[in-house]
């Protein structure tokens, strides 16, 4: 059968018949459907963004380790090639390297538990006692004297009435506790234990996947790029991870003596932790801040004197941020502000602490893969920070 069975000719064009329509609505119609389809596009992209979000958010139990050994690995490749050039097997490095960094942690650990339990245990007591530091300048300020008595006599009643209620609540809360506690701990060992092995995986791999990347490209010309790309993205992310450790290694130690100089106890403990929340800026400057002051209260008599490790803790924070990270980093690895703000808020509410830590290295490695790859351009001006004035 022909195609003009199936599709019969137009009829030549009459005088009964009704005359096309106008030039006029043709525009109109040419532009509805163009509108319409920016429509449907913009509404599949967010829809892909949206199921994108909570598809990270469902996978984190298997995506965090995933994203947290990639970043090592990143980090500590470098400390394995250069094993490799004195004829270190890669798997031989790969294995010193891991026990080397699962040693400083457990070393840490080891010597950090102690104060850093001893702390939790009276977190209850810590709360009771700060609240009761603040609210002595208050009350002599506004002088309620009837809302303290009331509130003294209320917690009184509830004193008395939780002594004599029943202990089965009190044994039910502990049990409860308790059950958090250990499926806490079991996540945490299951995610450490994933990140530790995947880690290793890909340290004793080398640069297979590289090699696999280039083998996949089909003229020489891509092989060659491919390889120079990855070298470069490869090098600058380690370089500015490196170097972001680095920094905040030294932020924690100058905190660390900053206290102790102040004579807040157990100095070592908050200069790591000063350490560890650099990673998630601003909400870590925020909480780290606030513990230091808690403890100035807990601490000191005078509220002068408990001023005194807030003010070491952000003096050493301004310094590290206006002078120590532009001089090391230079303008180009800088980021831009509002976005690891955001950033951090969005990873922090997607994977926790966890997240929010790994917020800035995962935008620092979007910033250098932009800087590389052609067409990403807009993205890595999005993401850099602000330049310097001209004439600076």
């Amino acid at each position: 059968m022909s195609i003009e069975a199936i599709v019969p000719p137009a009829a030549p064009p009459s005088a009964a018949q009704p005359a096309p329509a106008t030039d006029a609505a043709a525009p109109a119609q040419d532009r509805s459907v163009p509108t319409a389809t920016r429509i449907q596009s913009f509404a599949i992209t967010g829809l892909f963004v949206l199921a994108s979000i909570y598809a990270i958010y469902l996978a984190k139990p298997i995506l965090m380790p995933v994203v947290a050994a990639v970043v090592l690995y990143i980090v500590l490749w470098p400390v394995v090639r250069l094993f490799a050039r004195f004829r270190v097997p890669t798997a031989l490095g790969a294995a010193v390297v891991v026990s080397g960094l699962l040693g400083i942690a457990a070393t840490g650990v080891y010597v950090l538990a102690d104060p850093a339990a001893a702390w939790l245990a009276q977190a209850p007591k810590v709360l009771s006692q700060v609240q009761a530091k603040i609210r002595a300048p208050v009350e002599e300020l506004n002088k309620a004297r009837e809302q303290v008595e009331g509130l003294v006599e209320t917690r009184r009643g509830s004193r008395l009435a939780a002594a004599s209620g029943d202990d089965g609540g009190m044994k039910v809360g502990v049990v409860n506790a308790a059950i958090v506690v250990l499926g806490t701990v079991q996540q945490v060992g299951v995610t450490l234990l994933i990140t530790v092995a995947l880690l290793f995986l890909l340290l004793s791999s080398g640069t297979m996947f590289q090699e696999k990347l280039v083998r996949s490209l089909p003229r020489f010309r891509h092989k060659k790029q491919a390889v120079a790309i990855t070298n470069q993205i490869q090098k600058d992310i380690s370089a500015y991870l490196a170097t972001v450790s680095l920094i905040n290694a030294g932020l924690g130690l100058a905190i660390g003596l900053g206290l102790y100089a102040v004579g807040l106890p157990n100095a070592a403990l908050w200069g790591t932790m000063a350490a560890l929340l650099n990673f998630a800026p601003f909400i870590g400057f925020a909480i780290g801040t606030t513990v230091v002051f808690i403890v100035g209260l807990l601490t000191f008599d005078t509220l002068t004197q408990a001023l005194l490790p807030p003010l070491v803790y952000i003096l050493c924070n301004l310094l590290e941020a206006n002078v120590v990270t532009p001089i090391l980093l230079g303008r180009r690895l800088t980021l831009n502000a509002v976005v690891v703000f955001l950033a951090v808020l969005v990873w922090g509410w997607l994977w926790g602490v966890s997240g929010a830590l790994l917020a800035v290295p995962l935008l620092a490695v979007m910033k250098v893969i932009a800087d590389r790859v052609d067409g990403l351009g807009g993205l890595s001006e999005f993401l850099g920070g602000r330049e310097p004035p001209a004439g600076a």
